[in-house]
């Protein structure tokens, strides 16, 4: 069924686009965990998701798509969000537990380019409590992103994000800090490629650090796959995961 989903939200994209064409800057959140300086343009509607299959430990895996978000340029600089429910199935030795996550509404805001050629992002946007019940934390829980893009010069670029999570656990509400940073290349016109370090720190659980690389390209002009892996690299960290998905713009503005 996944598959089914997957594919139906490509058609559109796949049947409407002239491959010839010259493929336009995108600027999509996926797959780095690193999300994108760059808002979309006025009046531009651009749809992203996927999904993701991880294995916590010897133990326990989760799987969650479709990743489906939303992003719609409202002005110049300013973008409306939404990344509607996930499916989300973890499995343990023990027991199981599958279900919608809870949804985010919020927006972003382009600062940049700052005099330095760098690009700057604020992303705000905060959970709805509508998922599954052993999924949702049952509150509107806030988080704040900064990310932002330096150009190394070349096919090159420098990039990072500071995020800020205010999540609901066992009725109170904590903090969580995750640091990004990577380095991107272009490998052609289409294509390219990146690695990238994430790491998450909080009062509640041991602090892990994640070793990400991933891969794009540009089928058609308005279409982007991806690929993408990581494994941990802390004894907290996730053991490793992997992940397949799209950015698709339907129409230029």
């Amino acid at each position: 069924m996944l598959r089914r989903l997957f594919l139906a939200c490509l058609a559109p994209a796949i049947a409407a686009a002239d491959p010839a064409a010259e493929p336009i800057e995108l600027g999509g959140d996926r797959p780095d965990f690193t999300e994108s300086a760059l808002v979309v343009p006025p009046r531009a509607l651009q749809i992203e998701g996927g999904m993701t299959w991880q294995r916590s430990d010897s133990s326990t895996t989760e799987f969650q798509a479709a990743e489906l978000a939303l992003r719609y340029g409202a002005w110049a600089r300013f973008e409306w969000r939404l990344a509607l429910p996930n499916y989300v199935r973890v499995s343990s030795d023990a027991a199981w537990i599958a279900g919608a996550s809870d949804p985010l509404f919020g927006f972003k805001v382009q600062a940049g380019p700052l005099p330095s050629k760098t690009e700057l992002a604020v992303i705000v946007q905060a959970s709805l409590p509508i998922g599954s019940f052993k999924l949702s934390s049952d509150r509107v829980d806030p988080q704040v992103k900064v990310p932002f893009s330096h150009p190394l010069g070349g096919p090159w670029s420098l990039n990072g994000q500071a995020s800020f999570f205010f999540p609901t656990i066992a009725d109170s509400r904590d903090s969580v800090f995750q640091p990004t940073l990577s380095v991107s290349r272009d490998l052609t016109a289409r294509s390219g490629a990146f690695l990238e370090y994430i790491g998450e720190f909080s009062r509640l659980f041991p602090d892990f650090n994640v070793l990400h690389a991933g891969y794009t390209y540009q089928p058609l002009p308005r279409l982007q796959l991806d690929v993408h892996a990581a494994v941990g690299i802390s004894n907290a960290a996730p053991d490793f995961f992997v992940g397949a998905g799209f950015v698709w713009r339907p129409v230029e503005p």
